[in-house]
């Protein structure tokens, strides 16, 4: 959510708010567009990391290339949204859907999708990054999206 958080307050001016500590850049994977704020803020008892920048649908392919590779337990990939899927040999490979750009902010997922997503940043986005824990603990939670629909 940390990522939704920053997206919202730059996009009502509240970034020079989030200031009032010690803050420091860093970038996290050259292949996703993430540039993380961190920031001290003496009031916490914790370090925190906001985005500066929304998670594009290439983020997002990027993501599902890592975590729904062999198969989708959490219905990460919804069919007809912004991203196609292709499965050869057993593999399911995803692209930025054709006539989107991949540079457009992410749509249709939901907020297990990007509690997900989020653990998987925190936890090293890559293939073996855990999505079910970090800053959510999602192990408590025994539910996907498809108990929804």
């Amino acid at each position: 959510m940390w990522f939704l958080v920053a997206s919202l307050a730059v996009s009502f001016g509240l970034a020079p708010s989030l200031l009032l500590g010690e803050a420091s850049y860093e970038t996290i994977r050259s292949d996703l567009s993430h540039q993380l704020l961190s920031i001290d803020q003496p009031a916490l008892p914790y370090r925190y990391k906001i985005s500066l920048n929304p998670t594009t649908i290439q983020d997002w392919v990027t993501f599902l290339n890592c975590k729904a590779k062999y198969d989708d337990p959490h219905n990460l990939y919804k069919e007809g949204g912004d991203t196609e899927r292709n499965l050869t040999d057993g593999v399911y490979r995803y692209s930025v859907a054709s006539g989107l750009s991949g540079t457009n902010p992410v749509r249709q997922v939901t907020m297990y999708d990007c509690q997900r997503y989020v653990n998987w940043l925190e936890n090293g986005a890559n293939e073996t990054a855990d999505t079910e824990t970090g800053t959510y603990n999602l192990n408590i939670i025994n539910t996907t999206y498809r108990d929804w629909e």
